[in-house]
């Protein structure tokens, strides 16, 4: 399991001190954004004049539920896309063609990019992808899924909960790794969040997890913090 993709955003957090579809068909699960004729998209092989690429797949825009395909609904609020109504989490359930399976939800592949996490949004990654820190230490942009339509994501392998302002300047997705309470978080995981931030991280109190205290670490490991009441890491005791 990667811990790197959000430890590089509760480092930002940390550092920071706080912290937008075609309705034909069925649309193309594999927890993609929208739904278009099932058509598959990326920079080289963009969607139809008319047509947006979310995650991988083509959408068209609409102004009602209507516009959309029955398991998809009309995001009338922000970016006026059609979106599935319901959110998949992979492996359970496969990716389409071009996406891969990151953190437990299906992400077009990040292209060659250079990108900074930030907790303004900003990092360098359009408005709906987000830049995460890979096992190398590179950094790169991935896509997530739009959230459900009732404003929610499944917790996935390490938790998520629904951008709904927690990064500003970034679309209504499934934030892989973080969470506002436990309930986004997998069983007998921890959601670590400091009261002045709008969201926190997933723990599950490995080495290299996120802390505020030592009881959020396994047994044998101690908080690593830069300054008491700021975001550490789940360290070797001393």
């Amino acid at each position: 399991m990667k811990k790197l993709g959000f430890a590089a955003l509760a480092a930002v957090f940390l550092i920071s001190g706080g912290c937008g579809a075609d309705n034909g068909g069925s649309g193309a699960d594999g927890g993609g954004g929208g739904g278009g004729n099932g058509a598959l998209c990326s920079s080289s092989d963009p969607c139809p004049d008319g047509q947006f690429c979310w995650n991988g797949l083509c959408a068209l825009g609409c102004n009602s539920d209507g516009d959309c395909a029955d398991d998809q609904y009309c995001d009338t609020e922000f970016d006026r896309l059609c979106h599935n109504k319901t959110v998949t989490t992979c492996p359970d359930t496969p990716c389409a063609d071009n996406q891969i399976c990151r953190d437990g939800f299906c992400s077009t592949p990040p292209e060659t990019t250079s990108c900074t996490p930030r907790p303004d949004g900003n990092d360098g990654c359009d408005a709906y992808s987000l830049c995460l820190e890979e096992d190398d230490q590179s950094t790169a942009c991935y896509s997530f899924p739009a959230c459900a339509a009732d404003g929610t994501c499944p917790t996935g392998i390490v938790g998520a909960v629904c951008n709904d302002g927690i990064i500003p300047n970034k679309a209504q997705m499934c934030l892989t790794g973080m969470c506002t309470g436990v309930d986004n978080c997998p069983s007998s995981w921890s959601c670590v969040k400091r009261s002045t931030d709008p969201a926190g991280f997933c723990s599950d109190g490995q080495f290299g997890s996120v802390c505020l205290t030592a009881g959020d670490c396994q047994q044998g490991l101690n908080c690593l913090q830069p300054a008491p009441g700021t975001l550490g890491f789940c360290q070797m005791g001393f």
